[in-house]
């Protein structure tokens, strides 16, 4: 393969990832986990420190240990601030990396330059993978792929030169060790990384024999036994919050469950139509012959493929791949509640697509015969072979336009939800993250009317329950809140939000005492909340200074959710009372600074507004919105240099200024180049 070629196809693969995936620079935070790994993360929030890499290595968050995924999420927010649009930009890099690295390794062992670059151009434009790179959450998907990619290639590079002195033989297992290690810290799915340089053992690499097994499994017991500690890390992080038990869903159905997500994956392969951000756990209601049929379809292929290993030895090695890769999340260790999730098929699809690349031509009857390991012509190459480069360019270009369409349902959380709502069938789970998500944006009515009807699907389902709670709580109405949290405690009593959400209810409603037990307990569930733990405090304090009698305080962020309803309902004077208390609660709430902003612009004080915009941007210069709301002030003042200036910081936050501003802007002046 000529230099020349290699770089074509990596700017080609890298533009076409772009194309696809360039509108999540537009995208927001979602409510869906982006806020447990960074928005509302003190330890990554603030950015890389010493004392934020020791946390990252030493506890437990969020059911996972993968430090180097917190540090890449702490390095975001020391270099964008607390903004989606740079971790989303970082995604998209690891993705456009790990498609060239595909290519590379693929390139390499195979010397099949065209079949490599079809297969890595379908992982880079998969609508199926929109997921780990579209959600910000996602990100220990695709940093944890690129060591993995590192780590195949540095396995390729030692077994070239196996057979050469021992110091640098060990200097490139030593590169395998450590980039598996980095792979490991990222996120755990590379345990199954042994495995799978096993099967590159055996194709392409050729060095399978009766003699040679046994030497090849003990060549990576090393890699084999950190697999196993990462196995044991994983299940200590995960077994207290989201490893369901046997009682919950048991083995029958989760092997049924495990049978049938295998076919449904590689229909999502074939036809990626109807993804969704979630899909809820069947339980035991999937039907008998489902899992029978599923279970069919894989073991016919696998012994399809364990019969033709010595005439078609690459899809042994593409099957097995797609089966192995999959295993530590097809569902046999349950964690969560879905039965399956897009993102999961990141890495086990290369399989599949190495089958389809290297199988299709051979069962055409096409042959490449120039495409030799070290020796390919280009342009002989593709026009021997027209019509299936024809093809396979339809192919991509289709799911390409896919991507691009799919891509804009990850705005933001309800947008999300909603599609998951409109291609999905009871789906109880986004019923409940999209009440949940309106609640917080204090549409009650409407986000009480998707949690009940959560309900109505799954009577025994805890967070609708809890989530009520919190539609009502916002709402004042805490007894009617404090019922639901009780239900929701009684259908899962570890359920730390709902203790605590009940604690402040009874605060509110002066059963203090009461109200203690559950932020302790809330406390002894999730020990890093942080919201109990200052709310354990402030009742403490409160009680202390002889506060039996009165009322419990309210807090800066109830102050700033009442300012925004009276703001939203036209009453400004009693917003700016309640954002100013806010603010003297707690004088970092930039938020309640950007609104109050607001506010004063309604009221027609533009000066006031200026300084409060400025203040919020002093205390999060990534506040996209109050960079808009601020450009407008300046344009009703006539600056519009500065108004041209914070449009433009505005963007880069990933938040767009309505096209009607930018029109009046230039009118006014023309925007700055």
């Amino acid at each position: 393969m000529s230099k020349r070629v290699s770089v074509i196809i990596c700017l080609v693969l890298a533009s076409i990832t772009i194309i696809a995936f360039y509108r999540v620079t537009g995208h927001q935070f979602l409510t869906y986990d982006d806020g447990e790994y960074v928005t509302n993360n003190p330890f990554v929030n603030k950015g890389l420190s010493v004392s934020g890499v020791v946390w990252a290595f030493t506890k437990f968050y969020a059911a996972n240990w993968h430090p180097l995924t917190w540090i890449s999420h702490m390095l975001d927010c020391s270099i964008f601030g607390v903004s989606p649009t740079g971790p989303h930009v970082v995604n998209v890099c690891f993705h456009i990396a790990n498609a060239i690295l595909l290519f590379v390794l693929l390139a390499r062992m195979t010397g099949a330059v065209w079949k490599s670059t079809f297969v890595a151009a379908l992982f880079a434009v998969h609508p199926i993978h929109i997921e780990s790179v579209a959600w910000v959450a996602e990100r220990k998907d695709v940093l944890s792929t690129f060591f993995w990619l590192l780590t195949t290639l540095a396995y390729v590079s030692y077994v070239r030169h196996k057979k050469e002195v021992f110091a640098r033989k060990a200097w490139h297992y030593g590169a395998v060790v450590l980039l598996f290690a980095l792979g490991l810290m990222s996120k755990p799915m590379l345990v199954t990384l042994p495995f799978v340089l096993l099967l590159l053992d055996f194709w392409p690499l050729g060095r399978w024999n009766r003699n040679a097994t046994q030497g090849l499994v003990l060549e990576k017991a090393p890699l084999f036994l950190m697999s196993l500690l990462s196995s044991v890390m994983t299940y200590l992080a995960q077994r207290s919050e989201a490893v369901s038990t046997l009682e919950r869903i048991p083995i029958g159905a989760r092997l049924s469950n495990a049978l049938v997500s295998y076919v449904v994956y590689i229909g999502k392969m074939l036809w990626p139509r109807n993804l969704a951000a979630i899909y809820p756990h069947p339980g035991n209601s999937l039907p008998v012959y489902q899992a029978f049929l599923a279970g069919a379809v894989v073991l016919g292929f696998t012994l399809l493929v364990i019969r033709t290993r010595q005439t078609h030895p690459y899809l042994l090695t593409g099957w097995f791949w797609y089966l192995g890769t999959l295993v530590p999340v097809i569902g046999v260790i349950q964690v969560g509640a879905q039965a399956m999730a897009d993102r999961y098929t990141y890495v086990p699809l290369i399989g599949l697509f190495v089958a389809i690349a290297w199988g299709i031509p051979r069962l055409l009857g096409i042959s490449a015969p120039v495409e030799k390991r070290g020796n390919v012509n280009s342009a002989r190459n593709v026009s021997s072979n027209l019509p299936i480069t024809f093809s396979a360019c339809v192919v991509l270009l289709a799911l390409t336009v896919c991507t691009w369409v799919q891509v804009g349902y990850w705005h933001d959380t309800a947008t999300l939800f909603r599609r998951a709502l409109s291609v999905t069938r009871r789906n109880y789970l986004a019923h409940d993250f999209l009440g949940a998500t309106l609640a917080i944006s204090g549409k009650y009515d409407e986000a009480i009317r998707h949690l009940q009807a959560s309900i109505q699907i799954r009577p025994n389902y805890a967070a609708a329950y809890s989530d009520i709670g919190f539609s009502l709580a916002q709402q004042g109405r805490y007894a009617e809140a404090s019922a639901r949290f009780e239900k929701a405690l009684e259908l899962e009593p570890t359920l730390a939000p709902a203790h605590y959400n009940l604690g402040l209810c009874f605060a509110k409603m002066g059963r203090f005492s009461e109200a203690i037990q559950h932020f302790e307990a809330a406390l002894k569930i999730k020990p890093d909340m942080q919201a109990a733990r200052e709310a354990l405090k402030t009742l403490k304090d409160f009680l202390a200074s002889g506060g039996t009698t009165s009322k419990f305080p309210e807090s800066a962020v109830e102050h700033y959710r009442r300012g925004t309803q009276f703001h939203v309902r036209g009453q400004i004077d009693e917003a700016i009372k309640e954002y100013r208390e806010a603010i003297r609660l707690q004088p970092g709430l930039a938020q309640a600074h950007s609104n109050l902003g607001l506010a004063y612009r309604d009221k027609g004080d533009l000066d006031a507004a200026i300084r409060e915009y400025q203040t919020a941007l002093k205390l999060n210069p990534n506040l996209g919105e109050a960079h808009a709301n601020l450009a407008i002030v300046l344009y009703l003042k006539g600056q519009y240099p500065e108004a041209w200036k914070h449009v433009k910081l505005c963007r880069r936050c990933g938040v767009s200024p309505h096209p009607d501003f930018e029109k009046a802007l230039s009118q006014k002046m023309p925007e700055p180049q």
